[in-house]
């Protein structure tokens, strides 16, 4: 299994040494891996019912975050989406986006890459949804360029570390779908 997750985060050498290091989130048939020096915040994940719901946020040291929420079964993976994308236009009227599809562990998940300033600062940010036969899930991951410009680029992730983390997660899950 290790040399399976490094082979997932062998595209990103300058960041080799940190995704070496992980930690492991195992928990209500949640099952992800991620880098041992990014912060981890749970709120109200439960899988008693059957189905699990809540939210996991994680944090990496430069600012760059990625976010699982996780919905009652039946919620439109389109519908959670668009609420994102919504929420975003809101605070950010210049921000720009299209749509994106992504196909990960066997599954394809669908949502928007936007683009938006922030403090002067471009910011990128991603909605993934998908669902299976308990829950529907939205993935959303955000990162600056603050890092890019003050020359210490080799810190930020990129959407390779975001979606090293999200194909592990998708390994537990399956690839049964609704």
């Amino acid at each position: 299994m290790r040399d399976l997750l490094r082979d997932l985060f062998k595209p990103l050498n300058r960041l080799r040494t940190e995704m070496a290091d992980f930690s492991t989130y195992d928990r209500s048939g949640l099952r992800f891996h991620y880098p041992s020096n990014w912060m981890l915040e749970e709120s109200g994940i439960d899988g008693s019912a059957g189905s699990i719901h809540g939210s996991i946020q994680l944090s990496s040291p430069t600012g760059a975050f990625w976010i699982l929420n996780i919905h009652p079964f039946g919620t439109n993976p389109g519908t959670i989406a668009e609420e994102v994308l919504d929420a975003l236009r809101d605070e950010y009227p210049d921000l720009e986006y299209e749509p994106i599809e992504r196909t990960l562990g066997g599954r394809t998940l669908s949502g928007y890459e936007m683009h938006f300033f922030f403090l002067d600062l471009t910011n990128t940010a991603s909605i993934l949804c998908f669902a299976d036969e308990t829950s529907t899930y939205g993935v959303f991951w955000q990162c600056g360029d603050q890092l890019v410009l003050s020359g210490r680029a080799e810190e930020v992730p990129t959407e390779h570390v975001f979606e090293a983390i999200t194909q592990t997660l998708l390994d537990r899950l399956g690839t049964s779908k609704v």
